[in-house]
């Protein structure tokens, strides 16, 4: 079934840097709904292209013509300073609050980070800490994803409830040879990500 099929109207936000793991999320999420390829700045934490070489928005803009995203949002902004890696956390959430806002006002009903993290259980467990904690940010407004599922938001009192829009990290406990084995299953098309797609 292709997006054309599933007639679903929903939109969600798939944060796309032109890797081969974004390049999957992509295409298992058009298969559900209308996706919005969101491009972060090359070098920061959210991307694996290396700084102010462009490639990651040609290649997202080659993945939309084929696949059909239905929008491709290209960020403007400072990587920052590639070797200071205490800051990269930081700026990841930084990053993925600005691609709330974007799908917040694009009428999304959530953000699919495809961060890849293997075996390591630290990085899987921020990873998905900060994914839930992004999450949690958004519920506070909850009229502000209006093609989110109902019940999210702030129940009087000042506790938050569950569900309704999410950021979600589908590819977190997986490695990046599992990643190629899904765009092999998936038929992802050669050439238009950072990695190699397998043949």
């Amino acid at each position: 079934m292709n997006r054309e099929e599933s007639g679903s109207g929903r939109k969600v936000l798939v944060i796309n840097d032109g890797s081969l793991s974004a390049l999957v999320a992509s295409m298992m999420e058009r298969e559900r709904g209308d996706v919005i390829a969101w491009v972060p700045p090359a070098g920061s934490g959210l991307s694996e292209d290396e700084p102010g070489s462009g490639r990651s928005a040609e290649l997202v803009r080659e993945q939309a013509a084929l696949l059909g995203y239905v929008q491709v949002r290209v960020v403007d902004g400072d990587p920052g300073d590639p070797g200071a890696d205490e800051d990269v956390g930081l700026e990841t959430t930084l990053l993925l609050v600005s691609a709330v806002a974007d799908a917040a006002r694009l009428g999304c009903e959530r953000v699919v980070w495809p961060v890849v993290c293997g075996a390591d259980l630290e990085r899987m467990q921020r990873a998905s800490e900060r994914a839930m904690l992004v999450s949690r940010l958004a519920w506070l407004d909850e009229g502000a994803f209006p093609g989110a599922l109902p019940g999210a938001g702030a129940i009087p009192g000042g506790t938050i409830s569950g569900g309704g829009f999410e950021v979600t990290t589908p590819l977190v406990d997986l490695t990046h040879g599992q990643v190629e084995e899904m765009a092999c299953d998936l038929d992802a098309p050669e050439g238009v990500c950072l990695g190699e797609t397998p043949v």
